[in-house]
């Protein structure tokens, strides 16, 4: 597998897999990836909460940032409106920056469909070993 197409699939993973983001490829997925995309990029949100409520809106503010933190993209302390990104935050928005979402759409899933070997530079153990 090149760098690219694992990067790929492995965005695929985080983007259709049910134990990540669990996004459907109908209705609006390509609105749904550029706004998981633009409210990472607005962290951390504490330097600018309204910029955050602004851009997803006052009633699905929470809800969103709740999806977003379940998936490990963003950490928060005391309050989920003052989130900033994991390790796995940065390195997925850095990718959806990178490919558009047709380019992922392409991809399917990366390790034929299995979790992440330890040596896998998306492997969630290692992210968090980054992070610590």
């Amino acid at each position: 597998m090149t760098d690219d197409s694992e990067a790929l699939a492995h965005l695929y993973r985080l983007l259709f897999t049910p134990a990540e983001l669990g996004l459907c490829g109908c209705g609006g997925p390509d609105e749904a990836y550029a706004l998981v995309r633009d409210v990472l990029s607005l962290a951390p949100f504490y330097d600018d909460w309204k910029a955050v409520e602004q851009l997803i809106g006052e009633r699905a503010c929470y809800f969103v940032l709740y999806q977003l933190d379940r998936c490990d993209l963003i950490e928060h302390g005391g309050g989920i409106g003052g989130s900033w990104l994991t390790e796995k935050g940065k390195l997925y928005l850095g990718l959806m920056k990178q490919y558009s979402l047709d380019q992922v759409d392409e991809s399917g899933l990366p390790h034929d469909g299995g979790d992440c070997p330890a040596e896998c530079p998306y492997s969630p153990r290692r992210l968090r070993a980054v992070s610590e």
